[in-house]
């Protein structure tokens, strides 16, 4: 995955497609993955932010 600024919507189409590369099923993707990646987006939503950018991960998951 990129590791430059994306939007929200960007970066989680980025995840499904990766997703489906690794071999993920559709079901596993919709069923299980994409509830958490809203939970995601909804938390980006939340702090005003449209734009993933790496700097803010490392603030809010230091260490991964």
């Amino acid at each position: 995955m990129e590791t430059s600024n994306m939007t929200i919507g960007e970066l989680t189409a980025q995840m499904v497609v990766e997703a489906k590369r690794l071999g993920f099923s559709e079901a596993t993707i919709w069923r299980y993955w994409m509830p958490k990646i809203e939970m995601v987006a909804k938390y980006y939503r939340e702090q005003g932010l449209c734009v993933y950018a790496p700097r803010c991960h490392e603030r809010i998951s230091p260490g991964t």
